[in-house]
């Protein structure tokens, strides 16, 4: 009785559209819980959780859904009850159903291409206006576009039709003035309720498992929360912090090496004079940095698809890092690390700050050395702020505006493919060296990823997945060396491979080890033999090993280390918001809300909970309150 005199009200529209968006945000949830079942934690009362407080945030979100339509209910009943208001009551009605279900659309797309996340900080980088070229034509050339949005359109008309007589019976309704007034203050104290939970950085903090986590939030207020919280930095308001000048103390030591000494006695100038010996001996470098190469797609670490058939024969022949990690989950972090050597911040990549070509890096270094530095992308430079980060830095940007037209052979949404760019690399490298210049290159490569459409130059079709991404890098990496040993200046370069992060690697912690675990490979035949380093490492230590590899000594800020003269035996890692280290079978993080955890890795890639060791949390501590202290103060940048 009372449900059918609501419905007969000047409310119905609104309590209509209430329960169209919680049961969307319901099939929604369960939707993406089978889509990654086997990574969440299925047990009655976790699952109950997690859609416990989903449908909290939910309702929370909905209200600030039904804003335009709330104010035009709670207009005036002359204006209301007019057919002018009518109409425009069933088009706020109808232009909300489109778009929840539209939302819902592209946030089970990014579920699946993001491995179980609602919309962070990716989300809020892609719509961004420095990406958004890239972004649509990637989305227009993945996904069925138009299809989509007519069946979306279909679905909304079958939704709202039925609805119709009832949303505009309502607006006859009369509503006294002092309701109408009773109702917009009840409505408003909603609105507040949900304020702060946007400005919360703990946000559905319900679950060790990455799963439910995800499934508990909503997806615009995860949008909102990640929008509002893209540039913190490790500070006292939200993670475990010690005294500054013992931070400071404590990371100097942990910064010193036994061919280090620092220039000054200043407790926060972490400046060390590196001493590689009397016998320098500068050689070319060619960084490959490869787009979403995980380990676990190598036969080395125990692939069977013979995916990479050129660097599984490439790792026999060089220095091969078998417990190498990825600093953090995107491609900006990847090049951040290992440009910076700095340990991952918290929120925003640092490449995209301002003023982030300011800070002290590995092409300030090689520059002084008198290199010519050089960044190669097949896309467009703006993408991601590349250009801004890196090539306002110093590096000389070629990318895809650069290239000739007879260049170019294949391109798809991100621009030119591995192969235009390597040949490309092949001409620049040769006209450097007949200018007599060493070179410092560093190559971002671009086909595997979606939409992974390539030239038919392999036995995968292309454009069907992953797989197909990654056996033509590998294809254009093989063909790339070929052609680079046949050159002159081959001998006397180092050759580096590496990815930028991990493929969308399921795991059931985001912070877990396999979703950071990546290939390195130092190919140098003429300079370091043939070895496996099983130490751990990661993306920070890779040019301070360089230069130890060449006998260079500089002067540094890196937090990196030559782990081939003094293994670091430590790796940083770190999500959009967690920070942590992993520290030989074990893992620190820390989290907003001063919370610190520790696991033990397991031999089976399981984690189980663990007191968190006291050296430990205070080594992860001191390097990232550290690194925070040196960047909000611009001690490290580079002069």
């Amino acid at each position: 009785m009372n449900r059918m005199r609501l419905l007969r009200s000047r409310y119905a529209g609104l309590i209509l559209f209430a329960l169209f968006f919680l049961t969307v945000g319901f099939v929604l949830r369960v939707a993406l819980l089978v889509q990654a079942s086997s990574e969440a934690d299925t047990h009655p009362v976790a699952l109950a959780s997690a859609f416990a407080f989903g449908l909290f945030y939910d309702g929370l979100v909905c209200l600030w859904f039904l804003l335009p339509l709330t104010l035009l209910v709670l207009g005036t009943n002359r204006f209301v009850g007019r057919r002018v208001g009518r109409m425009l009551c069933l088009s706020l009605f109808g232009l909300g159903v489109f778009v929840v279900l539209f939302n819902s659309v592209v946030e089970w797309c990014f579920w699946r291409e993001f491995t179980g996340s609602r919309f962070n900080l990716v989300a809020v980088d892609y719509l961004s206006l420095f990406m958004l070229r890239e972004v649509l034509t990637n989305i227009w050339q993945s996904y069925p576009v138009v299809p989509v949005v007519l069946g979306v359109l279909v679905l909304s008309a079958l939704i709202v039709l039925p609805s119709a007589r009832t949303v505009l019976r309502s607006c006859q309704v009369p509503l006294p003035r002092a309701r109408r007034l009773w109702s917009a203050a009840g409505y408003l104290a909603g609105l507040g309720l949900a304020l702060p939970f946007v400005f919360s950085v703990t946000l559905t903090n319900t679950s060790e498992n990455w799963i439910n986590r995800n499934l508990a939030k909503n997806g615009s207020l995860s949008l909102i929360s990640s929008l509002c919280h893209r540039n913190v930095i490790y500070d006292q308001d939200l993670y475990v912090t010690r005294d500054p000048a013992g931070v400071m103390a404590r990371l100097r030591t942990l910064l010193k090496t036994a061919n280090s000494r620092y220039v000054s006695d200043n407790p926060n100038d972490i400046r060390r004079k590196i001493d590689n010996g009397p016998n320098v001996v500068k050689h070319n470098v060619i960084l490959v940095v490869v787009e979403s190469l995980s380990a676990e797609y190598l036969g080395v670490f125990g692939d069977q698809r013979h995916l990479t058939p050129n660097l599984d024969e490439l790792a026999g022949q060089s220095a091969l890092f078998t417990r190498f990690y990825a600093c953090g989950t995107r491609t900006i972090r990847g090049l951040e690390a290992i440009n910076l050597s700095l340990p991952p911040t918290p929120g925003r990549a640092l490449g995209k700050r301002p003023n982030a070509y300011r800070l002290f890096s590995a092409e300030h270094v090689f520059r002084d050395m008198g290199y010519r530095t050089l960044f190669f992308y097949g896309g467009r430079g703006t993408f991601d702020k590349v250009d801004e980060f890196l090539c306002h830095g110093g590096f000389e940007l070629i990318d895809q505006q650069k290239f000739d037209p007879d260049e170019i052979h294949f391109s798809n949404a991100w621009g030119v493919c591995d192969g235009d760019t390597f040949r490309r690399v092949i001409r620049e490298a040769d006209a450097t060296d007949k200018s007599g210049r060493k070179f410092f290159a560093m190559i971002m490569t671009q086909s595997n990823h979606s939409p992974y459409t390539y030239p038919q130059e392999i036995d995968i079709p292309s454009g069907t997945g992953a797989v197909g991404g990654v056996k033509y890098t590998d294809f254009a990496i093989g063909r790339f060396l070929r052609e680079a040993r046949e050159k002159p200046w081959f001998d006397d370069t180092i050759f580096v491979i590496v990815a930028d992060h991990c493929a969308r690697t399921h795991a059931k912690s985001d912070s877990s080890p396999v979703k950071f675990h990546i290939p390195a490979i130092i190919y140098a035949p003429k300079i370091i033999p043939p070895q496996r380093i099983d130490a751990i490492c990661s993306q920070i230590d890779l040019i301070p090993t360089l230069l130890g590899l060449m006998n260079v000594s500089y002067e540094t800020k890196f937090f990196g280390r030559d782990v081939l003269r003094e293994p670091a035996d430590r790796a940083f890692i770190g999500t959009e918001l967690d920070v942590g280290m992993i520290l030989g079978h074990h893992k620190v993080v820390v989290s907003p809300g001063r919370i610190a955890r520790a696991f033990n890795l397991e031999p089976d890639g399981s984690e189980t909970p663990i007191p968190c060791d006291p050296d430990e949390l205070e080594r992860a501590i001191s390097y990232y309150q550290g690194a925070g202290l040196l960047l909000k103060e611009h001690l490290y940048d580079a002069k």
